[in-house]
């Protein structure tokens, strides 16, 4: 498992030895000892860092300043496990992280993992007639309570570019389920993201669901080749508000 500045030995990964490089992360460089070839076979932005001219590659380090030291160490998680869970021991990612994480995954060009964000997100979308899924296990769902925190839409189309698929699944979302009478996710959210949101329900009118809208590879996912993750069941049903 990954390890950083908490733990004292460099981490080890089943199966392959190879240079261990330290990435400096945050504006305090919190150091993270992780495998070269395992960052640079799942991120094209590392590759380039580690296996270039540039002067990350003869000193084995990079400083990120700008990214989140506590967000980092999910990255690095999945990058050895292939799982998509909090680094913090009992400890369940919210919204609000995993859309910090998929703005590291965008960055760095991890689109696998950009790709199970995305899933997660959607997992956790109030669409018509639903409850997000952290509602479905009885819990109360607050009326008037925002799905999306302003913040976090904040957070996100401060570093996203227009094109990024983040901001598309979390407009996509509050245009289908956000109520424009009283909606506290709009009140205090970026006027670009406003401005998204009205485009977006235009485009729809007169506001029909299609299953396959809620498919996340048939719109969401990245793919650089013909491969596609299953089809859906019962693609060609339609689902009305």
């Amino acid at each position: 498992m990954a390890t950083s500045s908490r733990t004292a030995d460099p981490p080890t990964y089943k199966g392959l030895i190879d240079e261990v490089v330290t990435i400096l992360v945050g504006p305090e460089e919190e150091p993270f000892h992780v495998s070269k070839e395992l960052l640079s076979s799942n991120s094209p932005f590392f590759k380039a860092a580690f296996e270039g001219s540039f002067k990350e590659a003869a000193e084995k380090t990079i400083r990120l300043p700008e990214d989140d030291p506590n967000v980092f160490p999910d990255y690095l998680l999945w990058l050895y496990t292939g799982n998509l869970q909090s680094s913090k021991a009992d400890t369940v990612i919210q919204l609000d992280g995993y859309c910090h994480l998929y703005v590291l995954a965008e960055k760095y060009g991890s689109e696998v993992l950009q790709n199970l964000v995305i899933d997660k997100v959607l997992g956790h979308a109030p669409w018509p007639g639903e409850l997000p899924d952290d509602k479905k296990d009885g819990d109360d769902n607050k009326e008037g309570e925002p799905f999306i925190e302003p913040n976090t839409l904040h957070y996100v189309y401060g570093y996203t570019l227009p094109n990024s698929v983040l901001r598309t699944v979390l407009v996509d979302i509050l245009a289908w389920q956000v109520d424009f009478d009283s909606s506290p996710e709009l009140v205090n959210a970026p006027q670009e993201c406003l401005f998204d949101v009205v485009k977006t329900c235009a485009r729809r009118l007169p506001y029909e669901i299609p299953d396959e809208a809620k498919h996340a590879c048939a719109n969401y996912h990245i793919h650089r080749s013909s491969e596609r993750c299953p089809s859906p069941k019962n693609s060609d049903s339609v689902q009305s508000i």
